[in-house]
This record gives C-alpha cells, structure tokens and sequence, in this order.
C-alpha cells in the first residue's frame, strides 16, 4: 500500500514558480532554435569553402530546429518566475549553446579532442578571447558559426542584465545602479524592451559593419569583426587578431567601436532620445571614461618609447579600448610589452566595463562603491560617532548591497585563486604569474594573455576546464550561477525524496 501511494503520479512539481518541464526544457529548446538559425547561416555562407562542413552543418542545423520547434509547442514560456529560477535557467540555456559550440568545432574538424572542444565552445558564447587553435585553417563556416555565437552571447548577456533579472525582481526599470535620473526608462514591456534592445544592438553591428568595409575589410571579414566588436567577444577571423590586417584605419574604427561597446546600454538609450545630459549624470560613465583616458594616456607614453612596438600612440589607444571594454582584439602580443603596461592592462580587464553592457569585468560601478564604502570606514574610525551614507549619482546606496558588494569581492578573488592554482597543477609549465593572469583575464572575458606566451590547445583538460569555469562565471556573474547550483541541487534532492518509499524520506 506504501509502495503503490509513492509511485503515484501527482501533479507537476512545481520549482520556485515553474514546472520541471519549464524549468529545463524551455531554456534548452530556446538554445536549441538559436543554434539551428547559426549552424544553417553558418553552412550557406561556407558553399564556397567546404562542402562536408556545409552539409554537416545544414544537417544539424536542422534536427536542432525540428526538436526546438517540437519542444516550444509542447513547453510554454513561464508566465512568472523567480531569481533562482530564471538564472538556472540562463545558465542552463548558457551550457546549452557551448555545447553547440563544441559540437560545431567537433564536425568541423578543428584538430580539437573533447576538451578542447568544450572550450573552444565556451569562448565564443561567453564572450572570451581565448582560443587554442589556429584559427587561420578554419573553413569559413566555423568562423561565421563562431561570430554568431559571440553576437548572442553579448546580446544575451544584455537582456539577462537589462530585462531579465530587473522584471523578476519585481519590475523595476532598467538598472538604476548604473546612474542617472529622469531619463526615460528603455524598457516598459518585456517584448517592449526586447525589441528596443535588439534595434540598438542590431544597428550598432550594421554601422561597426560599414566602418570596417569602408577601413578596407572584406564584407565577409567586416561582418564577422562587427559581430566580435559588438559583442566585446574579441574572437577574430585572423590568427593575429585585428593586427594581421596591418591597416591603420582599422584599428581607429576597432577602437570606437570597442569603447563604444563598454558602455550601458541605457546610456545609449538616452543619447539616442536626445537626454545626453540625464547620461552625463551617471557616475559609472564618468568612471568609464576616465579609466580609458587615463589607461590610453599611460599605454601612448610608455609605448611611444619602446622603438620595438611600432605606432605607440595609436596602439596604446587600441589596448586601452581592448583592455576596459573587455573585447580583447589585439594588434601587438600584450606580453610583449613593459611590465608597466602589463600590470595597467591587468587592473583595465579586472575592472571591466559598464552593468548593463555586452562587456565583463568587476564593473567600474562596484569599484566607486567600493571605494566610497572604504573612505566611510576610515571615517568612522577617526570620528566614531559619525553617520556616513555612501551615494552613488546622489542616491544612498542600501546597506545590504554595501554588505554584498564585500561578499562579492571576496568571491570574485577567491575564485580568481582557486582557478590560477588549478592551471598552475594541471600544466606545470604554466608559471603562478601567467596562471593568475590567465584566470583574472577568463574570469573578466577579456581573453589576452599579458605574460608568457601560452599555446591554450596544449594546455591539459584540467586547466582548461577551470578556464572555461571561468568564463561562464564572468559571463553568467558569480552569484548567478552559484545560485544556479544550489536551485539544481535542491530541485534534485526534492525530486529524489518524492520517488523515495515514504520509509526513506529524509
């Protein structure tokens, strides 16, 4: 009788506002329907190339869009959901997407073994210059398939960032951490602000598209660095990255673009409609700005001395822009330069740019609070009886975000430890200083490596797995995805404790 009443079916278990159904399905077919549409682009614009990769690609492409088109009709979108909820089921749609990545590498014969296909498919989609193979002996569809991953992964990044956690939070406009009052807000409805979104995100690709046409790229070439420019993914069509063109014109529109690409989204909202001075106001701007000013001024004077780095001035500015949007094209391998620039490009991609932005990093917004938070402890340990509140564009910032900005920090470090240590154990040869740069440039989804040069695709599976850690981490942010961790684990536990006999159950 025990037995019979624990093996029947009751009603759908439901997680923190959603199904089971929804709560994996539904981000998984998503996935599965943006990697149909790449794998198909990908394949058309490969005829040319190389036909076993075309036909590869279309057959998947395909069964990818049937099983999407399948699994959509059968598991709705959930009407509400929680912050747990809704991150686990970005970072399941996150895992989903490298996955396609990694098969694509996979089918297209990128001289990859398992591991190093999962990080090959990780890079792209969490935005990340990091890359172990030669990218000149790509055919051309993985090097499409490639920029398109970059381009949703950025674009992803900015509707998590923007509509996604700001609704399930409990509607609030977009990001008011991120400065400035009395603009019109960018987002009213969820498909609203969606549109918005992908009408910015799409026409900044077309302009950065037509600059690099007319800089001299091929239209092949422009599309596919747009796409990187854009989504500060970094991943170029060229082994050398943007320096294998040797065009200086390309380099100045790289550089726009890719300062451009740093900045909030709802900073270019409000120029757009005409409200530069509710922009202006923004604290995070101002910090932005200044920190690539004060990095492009630095980088311009010491690399103007080194006759080894040729057109200093103009490559200084191009690192800066690289570093804090953390885009990371290069034109000059960046451990080649002093160990001043080194350590200065280190704090650009540890920063990071703008919330709200297709960029990575610590994000100048934390670093203003964290230093405001710092100087009103020092205050109160000279005057104890002083009551200081740290503001942030004249709004006092809540105590409780004080307290999580700190559990942040103390993350955020301690992950970039334990990730370095692992490389470091995993490739002996790998020295602490390059293990520690290579994980703060993982965990920021820059990509650079500023010190030893390191082939990525000789490196074990065990380094390359804590890299790609890494960069889910900084694509996903830290708390998202632990949080997305635990809801599994819990969600496990209880389905486990429900098909146990009732005598079992813990």
């Amino acid at each position: 009788m025990t037995a019979s009443l624990a093996r029947r079916p009751g009603p759908p278990v439901r997680l923190l506002g959603t199904t089971r159904r929804q709560f994996l399905r539904f981000p998984i077919a998503l996935s599965l329907a943006e990697l149909s549409a790449a794998f198909i682009v990908s394949a058309l614009v490969d005829l040319t190339d190389d036909a076993e990769v075309t036909v590869a690609f279309l057959l998947v492409g395909a069964g990818c869009g049937a099983v999407a088109a399948l699994e959509l009709s059968r598991v709705p979108m959930p009407d509400t959901v929680s912050p747990p909820a809704v991150m686990t089921m970005t970072t399941v749609s996150w895992l989903a997407l490298a996955a396609g990545g990694a098969a694509a590498h996979l089918l297209a014969d990128a001289d990859v073994n398992l591991d190093g296909a999962i990080f090959e498919g990780m890079a792209p989609v969490t935005t990340t210059a990091m890359t172990g193979v030669d990218i000149d002996s790509l055919p051309r569809g993985l090097l499409q398939f490639r920029a398109l991953m970059q381009w949703l992964g950025g674009f992803g990044g900015i509707v998590v960032a923007v509509i996604v956690i700001p609704l399930v939070a409990g509607g609030r406009e977009l990001l008011t951490r991120t400065g400035g009052t009395g603009g019109r807000p960018i987002i009213t409805g969820r498909m609203d602000g969606a549109h918005r979104l992908l009408a910015i995100y799409g026409g900044f690709t077309a302009i950065m598209s037509a600059g690099y046409l007319v800089a001299g790229m091929g239209a092949f070439d422009a599309f596919a660095n747009a796409m990187a420019t854009v989504s500060t993914g970094g991943l170029s069509t060229r082994t050398g990255s943007l320096g294998a063109f040797d065009d200086a014109a390309v380099e100045w529109v790289a550089t726009g673009g890719m300062v451009l690409a740093g900045v909030s989204i709802a900073v270019v909202w409000w120029v757009l409609r005409g409200q530069g001075r509710t922009a202006l106001r923004s604290s995070e701007l101002r910090t932005y700005a200044g920190l690539f000013a004060i990095g492009s001024l630095a980088l311009a004077i010491w690399l103007s001395t080194d006759d080894a780095i040729p057109a200093g001035v103009r490559t200084g500015l191009f690192a800066a822009a690289s570093a804090v949007s953390t885009t990371g094209f290069t034109t000059t391998d960046w451990w080649q330069f002093s160990n001043a620039s080194q350590v200065l490009l280190l704090v650009l991609i540890g920063i990071g740019s703008m919330s709200g932005s297709a960029g990575g990093g610590f994000r100048p917004i934390r670093v203003l609070q964290a230093f405001r938070y710092a100087a009103r402890e020092l205050t109160r340990q000279l005057h104890p009886n002083a009551v200081g509140v740290v503001r942030i564009d004249r709004k006092a910032v809540p105590e409780r975000a004080l307290d999580r900005l700190t559990s942040y920090i103390i993350m955020f470090i301690v992950t970039a430890i334990v990730a370095s240590m692992l490389v470091e154990l995993g490739d002996s040869e790998v020295s602490p200083s390059a293990a520690i740069t290579l994980a703060v440039s993982a965990l920021s989804t820059a990509g650079p490596q500023l010190i030893d040069p390191i082939a990525l695709g000789e490196l074990g599976a065990v380094s390359k797995m804590s890299l790609a850690t890494l960069m889910l981490l900084g694509r996903l942010s830290i708390y998202g995805v632990i949080l997305a961790v635990m809801t599994v684990a819990f969600r496990l536990g209880q389905y486990t404790r429900q098909r146990l006999p009732r005598r079992l159950r813990w």
